[in-house]
């Protein structure tokens, strides 16, 4: 568990078992209190916090989650899913960076689900970083699911085709 400041000599022993990650899942959160989340954004080593990460499942239930997830977006990633029943205004604004990170972070990704709640705090904001993610030409992406409506525009749906 973190639940304190790390120093750099805790980064290197994190170094070392970082690298054997491969899934990352909505329960792996409960490790990492949240009060650490900006600790690690800005005291972490330079590189990926998980360079080896293939699978990444979001759950963001808070804007210090969505943080914290967005920073693990690596290039090794080729499945992400996002899921919130019941997405709060704050989450869902937190998402447009996410998006917009994992377009440019993560080029062989390969199947992208989301599930974002019944579509009614869809914002424009989270629409373009989902954008992103559908326009970048050197995309791998072979599945999409998209089980929130709203959560798509027509130039989305374009770049899909």
């Amino acid at each position: 568990m973190v639940n304190h400041l790390i120093v750099p000599r805790n980064w290197a022993r994190f170094a070392l078992y970082a690298a054997r990650v491969r899934r990352w899942l909505p329960e792996d959160l409960s490790y990492i209190e949240e009060s650490v989340v900006d600790h690690i954004a800005f005291g972490r080593n330079p590189g990926y916090i998980l360079p080896r990460l293939v699978h990444l499942e979001v759950t963001a239930t808070n804007v210090s989650s969505v943080h914290l997830q967005t920073l693990m977006l690596c290039p090794t990633l080729r499945s992400v899913a996002v899921w919130n029943a019941e997405p709060s205004t704050w989450a869902t604004r937190a998402m447009n960076a996410f998006f917009r990170t994992l377009a440019d972070r993560a080029p062989d990704l390969r199947k992208l689900t989301v599930h974002w709640g019944d579509g009614t705090v869809v914002t424009p904001a989270f629409v373009e970083g989902l954008a992103d993610v559908f326009a970048n030409e050197e995309t791998a992406l072979e599945s999409v699911n998209l089980w929130s409506p709203l959560c798509i525009s027509a130039k989305s749906f374009a770049c899909l085709a």
